[in-house]
């Protein structure tokens, strides 16, 4: 079992890794962090870059991870005021559906889950009438919305923003150590092959550690192959788009409260969409389907420089065609930044936070499956809890487990499968 004292060796500081990094202090533990960009930021290659991701407790009848994101925003208010800057924007978020809503939906049973929490009035449903009155972008679309609900409490993170304000936070602490390097591989104890004592990096530094907790995102199953198929990378697009000029003198229609984050029937279409971003002056659209399939072992930095990071025409050609339907006024808006997000899937879409029962000295902490950045503020301690072996829910639901040829299922608001002829599977 963990003590308190222990030396950690944490591999990965996204989201994740600074904010355990950071808790795992706070309880004594002596800290190194291992990162590339560790001195430097956000990582541009990791889920954790971009300019904005959602924060919603929006999760159809899942009560786990509503009531677990309803803590992440507490938090996120918390960052806001230490920071004295707005990491965090509550702008709401709108959840629209071209189908009534009813029970067993994601929209329906968000809507119900969130009721049930909140008596704060920040939960309102939503006819065609009220969206088309107090959203008139929405108006006299072809394939209407015809119902939805407004949540008042979620909105979007600065994200790149906060992984670097949390990382110099990170930096500015006594008793740790930050190595700006990647992992190569494990090093095990001379009379052992089941015993974990640190990494070896890809310039040859030995780091030696009574634990050794790997929270590499996309790239865990490269570093640890024996979790695949269990963990998977994947890639979904987003696009940033240029305000047409004759709606620049019309901004309020793309700004909160006339323009919040928005699904649009996300668990149909995949889209989503944020507002104009008040520094960089573009409207993000993200796509949460099932995104691109990687070749095995792929993950390598020579794999991740070559690989090809801009919208494919296909992929361009979906964005358009959602916005012909769903957003008019931006269906022939100028991209000025398409970027792949990297996901690590796991073949249930719950997180993936664990011991591993195989190698004493070992943990992990991945598989976000494309939902994990908006409870940053609160997974520091969900992982020491679980490394320090306290059962909670938490410990239950995102515990150790392998694929072993299971119907694989994803987040309850993810898209279906896309057409896999449309889905290059090589030279990405």
């Amino acid at each position: 079992n963990p003590n308190r004292g222990d030396t950690l060796l944490i591999v990965g500081a996204g989201v994740w890794g600074v904010n355990a990094a950071l808790e795992f202090h706070k309880r004594g533990y002596k800290i190194t962090v291992i990162d590339p960009t560790i001195l430097k930021g956000s990582n541009p290659h990791s889920s954790s870059y971009d300019i904005s991701k959602i924060v919603r407790s929006d999760y159809g009848a899942d009560e786990i991870y509503t009531k677990l994101n309803e803590r992440a925003i507490d938090r996120w208010h918390e960052l806001n005021r230490h920071y004295g800057e707005s990491l965090y924007h509550e702008d709401g978020v709108l959840s629209m559906t071209r189908e009534p809503i009813r029970d067993g939906t994601f929209v329906g049973d968000s809507l119900k889950v969130l009721s049930k929490l909140r008596s704060d009035g920040t939960i309102r449903t939503l006819s065609q009438e009220d969206i088309e009155r107090e959203y008139p972008l929405f108006k006299d679309l072809k394939l209407p919305f015809v119902a939805g609900y407004w949540n008042a409490r979620g909105g979007w993170a600065e994200s790149g923003l906060a992984v670097t304000r949390l990382n110099e936070t990170l930096r500015s602490l006594p008793d740790v150590t930050l190595i700006p390097s990647a992992m190569a591989k494990l090093i095990y104890a001379p009379d052992s092959t089941r015993r974990v004592i640190g990494v070896e990096t890809i310039d040859g530094q030995q780091l030696h550690a009574d634990w050794t907790v790997v929270t590499a995102g996309a790239w865990t199953s490269y570093l640890l192959p024996w979790l695949q198929p269990s963990l998977i990378p994947t890639g979904q697009m987003v696009m940033h788009f240029k305000l047409p000029s004759e709606y620049q003198e019309r901004l309020q229609e793309f700004t909160a409260p006339k323009f919040p984050v928005i699904f649009l029937d996300t668990v149909v279409t995949g889209f989503y969409i944020f507002p104009i971003h008040p520094k960089e002056n573009v409207i993000k659209i993200a796509h949460h389907g099932a995104g691109r399939a990687f070749p095995k072992n792929a993950m390598t930095p020579e794999f991740l420089e070559e690989m090809n990071r801009q919208a494919f025409p296909h992929e361009e050609k979906r964005f358009r065609k959602f916005l012909q339907e769903s957003l008019p006024a931006l269906q022939d808006a100028e991209v000025v930044y398409s970027r792949l997000c990297l996901y690590c899937d796991t073949f249930d879409g719950d997180f993936f936070i664990s011991h591993d029962p195989s190698r004493e000295g070992l943990f992990v902490a991945s598989g976000s499956s494309g939902h994990g950045y908006k409870f940053g503020p609160v997974m520091g301690e969900v992982i020491a809890d679980i490394l320090e072996n306290k059962e909670s829910e938490y410990s239950h639901r995102f515990r150790w487990r392998m694929w072993e040829g299971q119907e694989r299922k994803q987040d309850v608001c993810r898209a279906p499968e896309d057409d896999p002829s449309q889905i290059p599977q090589s030279n990405l």
